[in-house]
């Protein structure tokens, strides 16, 4: 029997097998999706969708998420490289501080933490990095995307959002998560393609999907599964 619990901003469900596993709704969202990021699942369901129909889910695809969840990185704070992208590297080590410093040599960070400094604490800081390099380079190429395919946007905003790589409002509003700097190059723009074809189509239809397609030269779906296998969540 699972037992259920109503946690802030979302609904956790308490599974047998794999523990907590954390419920958000989406209105855009059309059917229950399981994804494992840093070592736990979260579950996507429509506005709806009750937990026992979640449940239902997981029930019925509980090899496949087990080996997904095997699958997913967790974050090491151990001393060594922490990340290590395109965009960036941080590296990590115990040091005479009283508490967690960043010095920095081009796109090199360098985090000291003093010793006993909890797991939690260098996460923080780590995304702290990622989101300082984010705004070094996300709103230039997201600027000279939008250019090269005619798209208008309002705004951007990038923020440390550990569910979703980007969102795109209503009023083309574009969000974007500082965890992009986690991703190869091609993979960043085309979370940015996505969110700006959601500048002209705000739903996952097909002329949505079409336009998409043609932004990423005939590679929409290709792009969207190598994009599953990274996870937003790994730091922060």
């Amino acid at each position: 029997m699972k037992d259920r619990i109503l946690a802030k901003r979302m609904e956790v469900i308490k599974d047998r097998q794999f523990g907590e596993i954390a419920v958000k709704r989406h209105w855009r969202t059309m059917r229950v999706t399981v994804r494992a990021r840093a070592g736990r699942l979260v579950a996507v369901a429509p506005l709806g969708v009750t937990p026992r129909e979640v449940e239902r889910v997981i029930d019925g695809h509980r090899d496949k998420i087990a080996r997904m969840l095997e699958a997913s990185p967790r974050p090491s704070c151990a001393d060594g490289k922490a990340v290590e992208s395109c965009w960036l590297s941080v590296t990590v080590r115990t040091g005479n501080v009283r508490r967690v410093t960043v010095t920095r040599d081009g796109c090199h960070y360098a985090l000291t933490r003093p010793a006993g400094a909890g797991d939690a604490v260098v996460g923080r800081a780590v995304a702290a990095c990622l989101k300082h390099r984010a705004h070094e380079v996300l709103p230039g190429m997201l600027d000279e995307l939008a250019r090269r395919w005619g798209f208008v946007y309002t705004s951007l905003r990038i923020n440390s959002s550990k569910g979703r790589w980007g969102s795109c409002s209503g009023r083309k509003s574009i969000n974007l998560s500082a965890s992009l700097m986690l991703l190869p190059r091609h993979l960043v723009e085309f979370v940015m393609l996505h969110e700006l074809c959601h500048t002209v189509h705000l739903d996952h239809g097909d002329a949505f999907k079409r336009l998409l397609d043609q932004c990423a030269g005939g590679r929409r779906a290709e792009r969207e599964a190598e994009l599953r296998r990274y996870s937003a969540a790994a730091w922060g």
